[in-house]
């Protein structure tokens, strides 16, 4: 495991070829890749040998598809996605994701999993050919999916279901597994078996660490508030780090606070935050 910065998930807005010497100094072990950006560049060979020397490497991106709209707008970002994506495998990069949002107005469950299935398989089908993960990242509370007409997937049992469609329809090259969020384990009542007994290095894409906010229950938790790893003890850190070593994983750990404190830092001070408390988070166990 390696302590991943994105920039976005904790508010630091700063250029990429900044970004590089910066998370170098705060100690992480990489960045995430911002795709859009990089694939407007003509110097990857010289961001490649920026990112040696800072001793970094790209953690992982999130997938820029639009594919819950009409056939048409994902169809066009699936060929957009054919010239990016080889980029992103260029830059050493094999770690892409996107989300499963846990409901839907109109479709049923078995509607809207077929949705994600058809949507989704061909993306998995583009990005294994480029030996590129693709992980999902079910997303866990209560306050959250009531807001939905029809229920959907919000457990890793679920999303494991989709996942295993996914590449069944997609093919042999395909790898895809779970983004896992320790606040959506939590949200979504999840426990240490639940990760022992459905996990494994190659099908856990990426982990996503964070607390839950005090002074609520696990049914009181909003999907966009949340706080920095061991803030509150609420999430049962211990528990979680000992299932990921346990299963070997061999991927990025990044903080995803939702957090209104950080916003008021500079960004020195929110990378220090981020770090010291990602860190003590993968030593509690």
């Amino acid at each position: 495991m390696f302590i991943n910065l994105d920039p976005e998930s904790v508010g630091i807005e700063i250029p990429l070829d900044e970004l590089i010497p910066f998370a170098s100094r705060h100690h992480f072990g990489g960045i995430n890749l911002p795709l859009e950006q990089v694939a407007a560049r003509t110097d990857l060979d010289l961001l490649e040998a920026r990112m040696q020397e800072a001793g970094l490497r790209f953690g992982g991106f999130g997938v820029p598809l639009d594919f819950r709209r009409d056939q048409a707008t994902c169809d066009r970002g699936m060929e957009q996605l054919k010239t990016w994506i080889p980029i992103a495998r260029r830059l050493g990069c094999d770690r892409g994701y996107t989300g499963v949002v846990p409901g839907h107005e109109e479709l049923d469950y078995s509607a809207n999993f077929d949705l994600h299935v058809e949507r989704l398989a061909p993306l998995a089908a583009l990005l294994g050919q480029h030996g590129i993960r693709l992980g999902l990242e079910f997303i866990g509370p209560k306050t959250l999916r009531d807001t939905f007409c029809h229920a959907f997937i919000y457990t890793i049992a679920q999303v494991l279901e989709l996942c295993a469609a996914i590449k069944s329809r997609a093919g042999a090259e395909a790898q895809v597994g779970v983004l896992l969020d320790c606040y959506h384990w939590y949200t979504s009542g999840g426990s240490q078996a639940d990760l022992l007994d459905n996990l494994n290095n190659q099908n856990l894409t990426y982990v996503h660490v964070n607390d839950a906010v005090a002074g609520r229950s696990r049914d009181q938790q909003m999907d966009l508030e949340r706080e920095l790893p061991c803030a509150t003890g609420l999430v049962d850190a211990s528990t979680f780090v000992r299932a990921l070593k346990t299963l070997g994983y061999d991927g990025p750990v990044t903080a995803e606070p939702f957090s209104e404190e950080l916003d008021q830092l500079t960004a020195d001070e929110i990378a220090v935050r981020v770090f010291a408390s990602t860190r003590q988070m993968l030593d509690c166990a």
